[in-house]
Order: structure tokens, then sequence, then C-alpha cells
């Protein structure tokens, strides 16, 4: 009989493998935390009251079972585990009296460098509980609901995360939700924001920040405070960090300082917006409205961009604005706002905005697209989108090459094209001059790409019969008539 050709030591090193595995599973247990519970012992039999305490017991892989009840503590997670609360309403982490300051947490004074949880250097999950402010005082004394560095992971599901602010809210720059890495402490965090309600925060919602940090924000609804004195921001990705940004609602983020601070050609307060974000950052699916800016995005070298199937509507002053960097746009609609896209340049690179199939953009009250010219060119191109019901639909306040609009087979609202100077027979949506727009599009079904003057002519300029002189068309004919017999005649040789 054949024998096995496995050796002895191949076999041993498989059972010791199994049996770590064995062990670790063994390991892993459920802590339980009640506000009616006693700090001692190991939170299994019987329960702990605190948070912290039952992290001390913790060990890799364990589960934190967190009780309804409102636990008054400022956390430190640097184990892989998960706290597992009775409900984002129900389980509530609250911030104590006093925050402790943390030089790996940005910010810039002392009370700006605190957060409630603290999650470093492991991979954790919060799910089904709350993060509550506010800070103590009314600047400057809160930094975070949730900070994640130091390499670490956290799973972030069905929590609330609200009142991250000073008391009451202040103009001061400070109270995010919650945020993954900081470029100022060299700080990287990554993972994902699911099912989760971000709220009276007082600088973001949430920020994704520095190289290296890359997180998932799906399914998430973040609101903002309308008339804040401070320009918040709904969701931040910035200084090279990545972000999956798909099916959140954002809204209500809206700059209360008076102009100049706060104002069309003032600070915004924006519903997503990306600051030099990472390469493969992309914002897709979200309904965002009611901000100054329902998405802001500028200074990217990664681009460009994808952003896919979102609605951006009611903005206070521009729905999408655009800025030193390659935004490609799909499916997307831009419903009322003064400014549908606004396309400009600040510098540091040139701006190209693909309007790339099947957006929308609509009653804005001033131009649908606006591009305007900077220090470096400005180039908004596309075709088979829809652009009806705006004060303007494009705008080019600069001659080529320093700005270039090249938006032929598009939609304008009506089969005989845009009113332009050069369509003196359009209908549809106006754009100025140095937009090209032929073959524009005479239908917004199957986009047939033929319109252009001359066909408008044809259409609308046909000859017309006369109906005041018959017998003089009569007479024509007739002589028509008499001139093709005598050819005929000579040709046959016929007197």
């Amino acid at each position: 009989m054949q024998g096995s050709t496995r050796s002895p030591r191949i076999r041993s090193v498989a059972f010791i493998a199994t049996a770590l595995t064995l062990a670790m599973t063994v390991q892993a247990a459920t802590l339980n935390v009640n506000p009616t519970g006693s700090d001692s012992g190991n939170c299994q039999a019987s329960a702990c009251q605190t948070i912290a305490y039952a992290l001390m017991q913790a060990t890799n892989g364990d589960t934190l079972q967190i009780a309804a009840g409102t636990y008054a503590e400022e956390l430190t997670i640097n184990k892989s585990v998960t706290l597992q609360g009775a409900g984002n309403t129900a389980t509530i982490i609250q911030a104590p009296a006093t925050l402790t300051s943390n030089p790996a947490v940005p910010g810039g004074s002392a009370g700006q460098k605190t957060t409630i949880v603290l999650v470093t250097g492991a991979s954790a999950a919060m799910r089904s509980l709350q993060v509550l402010g506010p800070g103590a005082g009314n600047c400057g004394s809160i930094g975070h609901g949730v900070f994640v560095g130091g390499g670490a992971t956290l799973v972030l599901d069905n929590t609330r995360i609200r009142l991250i602010r000073d008391n009451p809210i202040s103009g001061c720059q400070n109270g995010t939700g919650v945020r993954f890495g900081a470029t100022s402490t060299a700080q990287v965090g990554s993972g994902q924001i699911l099912n989760s309600f971000i709220d009276n925060f007082q600088k973001n919602g949430i920020t994704v920040s520095n190289s290296g940090s890359n997180v998932t924000i799906r399914g998430n609804t973040v609101t903002g405070t309308l008339a804040s004195p401070i320009a918040q921001n709904g969701i931040q990705v910035s200084d090279g960090a990545v972000a999956v940004v798909d099916n959140n609602t954002v809204s209500d983020l809206q700059c209360g300082m008076p102009a100049p601070t706060c104002g069309l050609h003032g600070d915004w307060s924006t519903g997503v917006l990306l600051v030099s974000p990472g390469s493969g950052t992309q914002v897709t699916n979200n309904r965002v409205s009611n901000a100054d800016a329902n998405l802001a995005a500028y200074q990217g070298a990664g681009g460009p961009y994808a952003m896919t199937g979102n609605q951006f509507s009611n903005a206070r002053f521009v729905n999408v604005w655009a800025s030193d960097l390659a935004l490609d746009l799909r499916n997307n609609v831009l419903s009322g706002s003064a400014i549908g896209l606004w396309a400009a340049n600040d510098g540091t690179a040139a701006t190209d905005v693909n309007l790339n199939g099947g957006n929308i953009i609509t009653g804005a009250s001033q131009q649908g697209i606006l591009a305007e010219a900077g220090a470096l060119n400005v180039n908004v191109h596309g075709s088979q989108n829809q652009f009806y019901g705006n004060g303007s639909g494009a705008d080019n306040t600069a001659a080529p090459p320093a700005v270039t609009m090249n938006l032929s087979c598009n939609w304008w609202g009506a089969q005989t094209g845009p009113v332009n100077a050069g369509n003196p027979l359009g209908t549809g949506n106006p754009v100025t001059a140095n937009v090209t727009y032929t073959n524009w599009s005479i239908n917004n079904t199957d986009f047939l790409c033929v319109g252009n003057p001359t066909r408008n002519q044809q259409l609308l300029q046909a000859a017309q019969v006369p109906t005041d002189a018959p017998w003089a068309l009569l007479m024509a004919a007739l002589a028509v008539g008499f001139a093709g017999v005598g050819a005929l005649r000579r040709r046959a040789n016929l007197g």
C-alpha cells in the first residue's frame, strides 16, 4: 500500500497552524457594558460599567456589547475590537466635561486637538451607537467626534455623530464629526462610513485627509447648519486622500456670515468638497442640496475624477464648481441655482470638465454653464447632454485659447437650437460668443445631432407660393410647355 508522501514536519506545522486558529477563535469573547454594571472582572460573567474599562480587558477580536444608556467617556481604541451598541439613539458616548489634548490629533489650539473617540493602530468597528457633543466652551472646545489615525482602520456603521461643536456653535475652525487621517500630524486612517447620520457639526461632517488614507463613504445622511457662523463642509476629501463618496444625502450647508465674507464671490459652505484629492476619488449617486456650492472641486492632479449619477439641486450659488483639475461628469442632474456648472482656474493646473453624456443642467437663474479665464486654460466640452430652462445656457467670458467651450451635439431645449447671433432662428437656451454649439441635437430622446442655422432656414423660411397672381403661374407653365414642344420638333427635323 502506498504511503503518504508528506513529511512528519509538514504535518506538525499544519497541526500547529490549525491549533493557533482554533485558539484565536476561542479567545474571541463578548464583553458586556451597562450603566448599572461594575468595573471589575473581565466584563463577561457580569457587565462592566464603562466602555473604557471594558476596552482594557478586551483582546483583539473581542466584541463589546454596550447596552442602552449614556456613557460620558473619552475613549482610545487601539485594539481590533467591535463596539456594538443597542441603537444609534439608545447607546450614547458623550463628550465628558473635559477633553484631553493629544498631539496626534489635528488642530490649532489645545482644545481643538481633542476627540471623543480616538482609533489608532488597529482595525476596529463601531456599530449602532451615537457619539455626542458639544464641547464645554464657546471656541475651540472640541476637535472631533471620532478621529482615526496611526494607520488604523475603522468601520462606522449605523452610527450617529452629532453636536460636534462649541457651545454655542462658533465661527472657530474646529468641530468635525468624523475624520480619517491628517497631513498636519502625519496621520493616516482608512475604513468605511456606512448608513450613518452626521449632523449639527461646526466645521465638517466627514473629513478624509492625507495620502494613504482611503475611505468608502456610502449610504449616509449629512446635514449642516443653515445660516452657520462658519463656512462648513458636509464631506471633504483632501491632501491626496482617496474616497468613494456614494449614495449619500447631503444638505443644508449655508454660510450665514454677511457679504463679502460669504457670498457668490466670497466663502462658501459646500456639500462635497474635493481639495487635491487622491487618484481614484469618485462621487457617485449622491443627493446634494441646499448648500452654497453643492460640489466644489479644485487642485487635483490625479484626475479625471468621476462624477456619475448625482443629483445636485437648489444650491444657493452654484451646483458644481471646478478649478485646476479634470472632472468627468456623466448622468448627473444639476437643477435650481444661480449657476449650474462654473469652470474657473486659479493657476495650479489647467481645468478640464468633460460633460460625458446624460447630464441635465436646468433651472439656473443666471448661467447653466459659466467658464471664466484664469492663469491657465479652461476647457468645457461634451455631447448628448441637456441644457434648458436657464437664464443662459452657456456663457464663455473669454475667447480661445484661454477658454474653450465645445458643446456640439447637445439639446438646448428647442429643435431650432440655442439663441445666438449666429443662429437667428434659434429659440432654445441662449449661448454667448465663443461657444461651439453646432451641430446641435434636434431632440432629447435619440439625440439626432443635425441642427444648424442652414437647416433652420430650410425648415422655417421655405419659399412661399404666390397667391395674388395665379395667372402668372399659368403663363409660366404654358411658356415652359411651348418651349419644350419646339425643342422636340427641332431634334426630329420637323417643320
